[in-house]
């Protein structure tokens, strides 16, 4: 445990990182290295502490595969009802109560993408496999598969790139195919020929994609149909939809930059404030309760602006992460901040 000097903090793999409301910001660390053919040492997750009154830092946590006992890759996190965390580990689920971690299985092992629903109900996509968490006789939640309500055609999907949980449906995204369930019965969406869905976005209640030369589409009456100005997009990887204000959404493009959408048009947003964002690689942002948002980017670590579009922290190698690299950020009940990283 240390404190720290600075406002900017750096960590490698998967890292959890708190805001709090007013003057403090709170980081848990967790960190993973992703799967390659280059030799890597063994990943661990460390504990740093801080306070910096000035600039909100309270203090990080990191936790290694030797403290959760599974594999160093987690992709994706999520809070349940009571305050339990659970991560998308490539090993499987991962449960902890803020004390200790249990491993709930998953077939085909990896868990990609996570998502709670209304009634607190934790929804998994993995490799080939969608399914959910159930309470078993000893009301241990135990994974639940859906493939069996699938079509055998259906059933070669890859990976689950995003879940998302909706009023009275979930959606699990892959890139073949797009799936809704409703609690009875999926419903099937498959991409056009020689194209593929990108990883979708639920904002206002919508949902919306990417479809290489579509562009951006928005599902209405069980269909994908173009938004208007839509087009923009089309040759733009999106990996971040947020909602920004009443009537428009912030979205940020993997290598182009940001922009508001309202409905009509897409407007560049801050470019020049953020266009050292686009050096980096966009991999994930939302919006926090303080109004601010969280870039998390390919090489530069995680970044937090205003609402102006204004850098207030950056969080990198610099700062005390092990790594640059980002892929998930999930804000708790509490205001603190998770990052997956990717070592």
């Amino acid at each position: 445990m240390m404190w720290l000097s600075a406002p900017r903090l750096q960590a490698k793999g998967v890292i959890k990182i708190a805001i709090k409301r007013r003057s403090w910001l709170r980081f848990i660390v967790f960190l993973f290295i992703l799967a390659g053919p280059f030799p890597v040492d063994t990943p661990h997750l460390y504990c740093r502490a801080g306070l910096q009154e000035d600039r909100g830092i309270k203090y990080t946590r990191n936790y290694s595969r030797k403290d959760y006992n599974n594999e160093s890759q987690n992709w994706s996190i999520v809070q349940d009802k009571r305050g339990v965390i659970y991560t998308g580990n490539q090993g499987g689920v991962m449960e902890f109560d803020g004390v200790s971690w249990r491993e709930i299985p998953v077939p085909n092992k990896t868990a990609r993408s996570l998502a709670v629903d209304d009634n607190g109900i934790i929804y998994v996509g993995g490799m080939d496999e969608i399914g959910f968490l159930a309470p078993d006789s000893e009301q241990k939640l135990q994974y639940v598969s859906l493939i069996p309500q699938l079509d055998k055609q259906y059933r070669d999907f890859s990976y689950v790139w995003r879940t998302h949980a909706a009023k009275e449906s979930v959606y699990f995204c892959t890139s073949k195919f797009l799936f809704l369930w409703n609690g009875n019965k999926i419903k099937t969406w498959t991409a056009n020929p020689g194209t593929s869905f990108s990883p979708p976005f639920l904002c206002a209640g919508k949902l919306y994609t990417r479809q290489k030369d579509a562009g951006l589409l928005v599902l209405e009456n069980n269909s994908f149909e173009a938004i208007p100005g839509g087009k923009e997009f089309a040759s733009k990887k999106i990996y971040m939809m947020a909602n920004f204000e009443p009537g428009k959404i912030l979205i940020g493009a993997q290598t182009d930059g940001f922009y508001l959408y309202d409905g009509v048009k897409a407007t560049p947003f801050a470019a020049d404030r953020l266009n050292v964002i686009k050096e980096y690689y966009l991999t994930h942002g939302i919006r926090l309760s303080s109004g601010d948002f969280a870039l998390a980017t390919f090489r530069g670590g995680l970044f937090i602006i205003d609402s102006r579009g204004s850098v207030k922290y950056v969080f990198d190698k610099s700062s005390g992460l092990q790594d640059n690299t980002v892929w998930y950020v999930f804000e708790d009940f509490q205001g603190n901040l998770w990052l997956a990283l990717d070592k």
